[in-house]
């Protein structure tokens, strides 16, 4: 049901870019946003060639606007990091470190490096080189990850903040577990 409003939505969108008058009805940013969810939609649905058709979408779209606007790094970095999942979960890790690493280098462009949005990149970087067995540089990436959230976690007063974190360096502990104990069966 999800899927076919944002699909009609997408329809109503796309006819009224393609009325080319001096007035944009609607900005290319917010159709590129609309084809984003239903990039995301798609590929929570297992739809994984759709939903890299309506990302592709999204990207094209926020490109385009950016003639208009200048960069939109943080919405292009959304779709590229998403693009880039999407091709973790259809079994394409190289294609999808490719994107990842696009997001990460856009994300850093207007981010701090231990920004949590740039830490997920990271985290999702690990692990797709975790898949294809590239144990050493997976746990640099986590221990890398790991270094910035303990940093952050001490540089933050708010209590909700210091959640937040501690709940992150748990998830990154358990990946830096997890990594162990599979290079330790592949050595017996």
């Amino acid at each position: 049901e999800a899927t076919d409003y944002i699909e009609q939505t997408v329809k109503i969108q796309e006819g009224l870019l393609a009325q080319e008058s001096d007035r944009l009805i609607i900005d290319k940013v917010e159709v590129g946003g609309t084809y984003y969810n239903l990039g995301i939609v798609h590929s929570l649905r297992g739809c994984h060639r759709l939903a890299i058709k309506a990302l592709g979408r999204a990207r094209q779209l926020y490109q385009d606007a950016e003639m208009m606007y200048g960069p939109l790094l943080l919405e292009s970095s959304r779709v590229v990091d998403a693009i880039g999942k999407v091709f973790v979960l259809g079994g394409n890790p190289d294609e999808a470190l490719k994107h990842l690493y696009d997001a990460l280098h856009m994300k850093k462009r207007i981010l701090d490096a231990k920004h949590p949005s740039v830490l997920r990149t990271l985290s999702t970087i690990a692990e797709v080189h975790a898949q294809k067995n590239e144990y050493p540089m997976a746990k640099h990436l986590l221990q890398q990850i790991l270094h910035a959230q303990k940093v952050a976690l001490d540089r933050t007063a708010d209590k909700e903040q210091q959640d937040l974190i501690t709940l992150d360096i748990s998830a990154t502990k358990k990946l830096l577990l997890g990594l162990s104990k599979v290079r330790q069966e592949i050595r017996i």
